[in-house]
This record gives structure tokens, C-alpha cells and sequence, in this order.
């Protein structure tokens, strides 16, 4: 099934790959091309079918909207709802999963300057990545996945988020 838009699939995806480099079901160097293609502007051209868990996972989500292909919509519902509980399951099983930087959480910057940010999550204070999102400042709101933010969100959704959100325990 086609992802429409390959840079918010990466932008979600990208933070497991360090995981999967390390079980050697990715290459370090696809990693790499995929991060050095989200620090520009350009097309992605990387398959999402390298994060295949994800890829299937997703793919079934829009199976079961009736979607013909993936849209921006399968893929925030997959990451901010779904995600959760795959996590969860998968960090019963195995060691290198740790849910509360895995699972993707809303946040608010409390300090940005050059490639990092401070942010206030459900779960406290993080220091994250900001590289993948151009111009982040103080008081915007973002997604994070692992140390890393994934997309700018507005803050109805920010609120919408923090409260599904709010308390989880890892």
C-alpha cells in the first residue's frame, strides 16, 4: 500500500531505527540516507516497507478504514493511538524497548536553541532532537518519539493528546 506522505512516515518512524540497527534488521547506512533526507527539503525516496512492523501494522489501519492508500490521518492515528499498545505487547518480549521513550507523547518546548529542545511530556522533562523540525521555539507544541520530534502540532490537538496521555505508566 502507498504512503502518501513518506516524510511524516519517516518522521514517526526514523527514532526506532536505531533499534532496529541494533537487532540487524536495518542497515545503518538506510538509516543515515533516511535522516539526511529529513534534514532537507526534498522527496523521501526510502521504502517504508524498511520499518516493516510499522509498514504492516499501518498498512492493516488503513485496510480497515477502507483506505486505498496511507494518508496523513491512518498514520497519526497508527502513532499517537496504536503504537501505544504494540509497544506495551512487544516490551513484554523483549529488552530492548523501553515504552516510555518509545511510545509517542505530546509535548510542550519550554527552551529551543540549535538541533535540541527542552519539552514537558505526561511523563516530565526531555531533552529532544529538533533537527527534523524546522523552526521550533519556545511554547510550540510537537510530538516525540523516543528523543526526537516528529511533527508540530496545534495545541487543541497538543491538549487532545495530553489528556489520553497523562499519567501513562511505562
Amino acid at each position: 500500500m502507498r504512503v502518501r506522505n513518506k516524510r511524516l512516515f519517516f518522521s514517526y518512524a526514523h527514532p526506532c531505527g536505531d533499534v532496529l540497527v541494533k537487532r540487524g534488521s536495518m542497515e545503518r547506512d538506510s538509516l543515515e540516507r533516511i535522516r539526511e533526507q529529513l534534514r532537507g527539503d526534498g522527496e523521501i525516496d526510502a521504502d517504508p516497507k524498511l520499518f516493516k512492523v510499522a509498514y504492516a501494522l499501518i498498512s492493516m489501519l488503513a485496510d480497515e478504514k477502507g483506505r486505498k492508500e496511507i494518508d496523513d490521518e491512518v498514520l497519526r492515528e497508527y502513532y499517537w493511538r496504536k503504537h501505544d499498545g504494540h509497544v506495551m505487547e512487544e516490551a513484554k518480549n523483549r529488552n530492548d524497548i523501553v515504552p516510555d521513550m518509545c511510545i509517542v507523547f505530546p509535548a510542550r518546548v519550554i527552551y529551543a536553541k540549535g538541533k535540541n529542545a527542552v519539552v514537558e511530556t505526561p511523563v516530565g522533562r526531555r531533552s529532544i532532537n529538533i533537527e527534523f523540525v524546522p523552526n521550533v521555539h519556545a511554547g510550540d507544541f510537537v510530538t516525540v518519539h523516543y528523543s526526537y520530534a516528529c511533527e508540530r502540532i496545534g495545541e487543541e490537538e497538543f491538549r487532545r493528546l495530553w489528556r489520553e496521555k497523562n499519567g501513562r505508566q511505562g
